[in-house]
């Protein structure tokens, strides 16, 4: 099922991209709405089909003794870095802001990479392999976004997959996906401030 997963997930990728390449007015609004839902859709598909708890998701609160501090020094980290070096952004508009990059995307990518794929990743391949896996899923899911669209810096990759490093060791520690949430939501609202 893995590996369903993980072709599920390239090809709705490049469909994604595809998309943005051949509709590039069109993308800022649609593409990323439809491309969250899919993405959060298959792996809650998969809870319902094999009747596991929602909790196996990572959807629980865990550790929470690591895991307010951790979210509070990634929160923290991240306006920094953001701060001095990227100080220009291109600006959506509020309503693709409020509910695509601080709301709705962080949610629907945190609940598959961290809260699916990582966890599975991890009892196949070993749980740093699979972490690293997960990360650079993560990452490429930031390629469409520099390539087509250039409304990203060509940083967002590598960053994207050190965000998902760190989230990945949060979500080992914790057991949850809640605080890589609100560590996901804060980091792309600050991305936008600035």
């Amino acid at each position: 099922m893995l590996k369903i997963a993980i072709i599920f997930y390239i090809v709705t990728l490049g469909i994604y991209a595809l998309i943005l390449y051949l509709f590039p007015d069109l993308a800022i609004w649609i593409p990323s709405y439809v491309y969250h839902v899919v993405i959060l859709g298959f792996p809650l598909a998969l809870i319902i089909y094999r009747r596991e708890s929602i909790q196996s998701l990572g959807l629980r609160w865990g550790k929470w003794k690591i895991g307010v501090p951790a979210t509070l020094a990634v929160i923290v980290i991240s306006f920094l870095v953001w701060w001095f070096l990227n100080r220009q952004f291109t600006a959506p508009t509020l309503n693709h802001i409020l509910f695509s990059t601080i709301i709705w995307g962080p949610a629907a990518e945190e609940i598959l990479f961290r809260g699916y794929l990582q966890p599975k990743l991890e009892a196949d391949t070993g749980k740093w392999k699979g972490l690293v896996i997960a990360s650079l899923l993560f990452g490429m899911a930031h390629l469409p976004r520099i390539f087509l669209r250039q409304a990203a810096p060509p940083t967002l990759v590598p960053e994207a997959f050190i965000l998902g490093f760190v989230f990945g060791i949060i979500r080992d520690r914790t057991g949850s996906i809640y605080y890589l949430m609100l560590c996901h939501m804060a980091y792309n609202l600050i991305v936008t401030v600035i």
